[in-house]
């Protein structure tokens, strides 16, 4: 969200003013359809997409809905209101599982036991070198 800097540097107005914020109400997709629903009218809701393209404008309105195009990989939302005050959306990601892998799934480290082993002798090594460097010279 973006907000206007309210009472020009007067404390008090800022606090109050920021008590009674826009909001989102709602906001979702259901099958293909991206839908938002804001807790006062804005001035324009701006529907978003790929490369910044603008699908859609919906004017003094709270509630505004976008079916994604077979060309949209992803659509967002940008409400701005009468006084300044400006909320953006994360953007809704399209995913064809036909397509690719998960993107929600972490991937898998293996381990390289070789180099485990090889590292974990290095550090013994390391450390008895430490000891016995300590130990002569603790005895001098």
């Amino acid at each position: 969200m973006r907000l206007p800097d309210y009472g020009n540097g007067d404390w008090t107005e800022k606090i109050e003013r920021n008590k009674h914020l826009p909001a989102i109400e709602n906001i979702g997709v259901e099958g293909t359809t991206l839908f938002i629903r804001l807790s006062e009218p804005a001035d324009s809701i701006v529907i978003t997409s790929d490369c910044g393209r603008r699908q859609r404008v919906s004017t003094n309105a709270d509630t505004a809905r976008y079916t994604l195009s077979v060309d949209d990989s992803y659509a967002r939302f940008t409400a701005y209101f009468p006084e300044g005050e400006v909320i953006y959306t994360n953007p809704f990601a399209r995913y064809d599982a036909s397509a690719e892998d998960s993107p929600f799934r972490e991937p898998s480290h293996q381990a390289n036991i070789v180099l485990t082993i090889l590292f974990n002798l290095l550090l013994a090594i390391a450390a008895y070198a430490i000891i016995h460097l300590t130990i002569i010279l603790w005895k001098r």
